[in-house]
Formats: structure tokens, C-alpha cells, sequence
């Protein structure tokens, strides 16, 4: 019994779901999905061509405003340096206004998603989390 590294892939795309490491002998029944030994370039979001046997790696997505600000607002706390408070110096340093700032077009981003009926749920929380701070 030997431990492999193998991709589930989507039968009907090629889409690789999942990367894992399981017993080289033990069978795959699940509907609609193949295990492949893993090869170069193989990653969770890429895909599999069957007819060439390769491995595509994932697209690049870069992040939008939205993305961006919203990373930004679960991170920043405010330091207090002049008072040696810095329980969280991981974290950025921003002025209040700064911060401010970013909430207030993070809010505006959000609304306008929403309105539009494109707001999944992590970002509907961070809406009503701004809209409670008064944003």
C-alpha cells in the first residue's frame, strides 16, 4: 500500500474539485468524479484535460475594489501609539480618517451590489456590520 497525491476531477469538464492524498489502491464511486494522479500544474480550480493528460492550472482572479477594502476593514484597528497600546500591531496602522474613509466607499460599493441584487453573504454581513457603525 503505497500513499498517493490525487485530484478529484469533474467528468464533465475536467474542473479539478479537490486535491487529496489517499491509499493508491482504494476506489473512487463517486458519480460524476474521477480520481487522477496528481502532475504538474495541478491545482484546486484548474482543470484536466483527458485527452492530452495535463494538468491547467487555476486562472488568475484578481480582487476587486470590493475585495480589497473588504480585507481591509476585517483587519484594521486602530493603535494607539502615544498610550503603548499595541495588541494587535499584526494588524494595519491607520489613521481614523483613513479608516473612515475606506468604510464609507466600502458602504457605497456594498449598496450598490446589493441593490443590484449581486451580494453573496459574507459581503451582505460586512453591509449590515458598516450600517450598524453608521455607515
Amino acid at each position: 500500500m503505497a500513499i498517493v497525491n490525487k485530484a478529484i476531477v469533474r467528468d464533465s469538464d475536467g474542473y479539478v474539485i479537490n486535491v487529496i492524498i489517499i491509499d493508491e489502491d482504494m476506489e473512487w464511486n463517486k458519480a460524476g468524479e474521477t480520481l487522477i494522479l496528481r502532475g504538474e500544474n495541478c491545482e484546486i480550480g484548474g482543470t484536466y484535460n483527458k485527452d492530452t493528460e495535463v494538468f491547467s492550472r487555476a486562472p488568475v482572479v484578481e480582487p476587486t475594489r470590493t475585495d480589497i477594502l473588504m480585507s481591509e476593514c476585517m483587519s484594521t484597528k486602530k493603535i494607539d501609539r502615544e498610550n503603548g497600546t499595541e495588541e494587535n500591531d499584526y494588524l494595519v496602522d491607520k489613521t481614523a480618517d483613513e479608516i473612515k474613509a475606506e468604510k464609507t466607499e466600502l458602504a457605497s460599493l456594498l449598496k450598490t451590489a446589493h441593490e443590484s441584487g449581486d451580494l453573496p453573504s459574507n459581503k451582505l454581513n460586512m453591509r449590515v456590520r458598516l450600517n450598524i457603525e453608521g455607515y
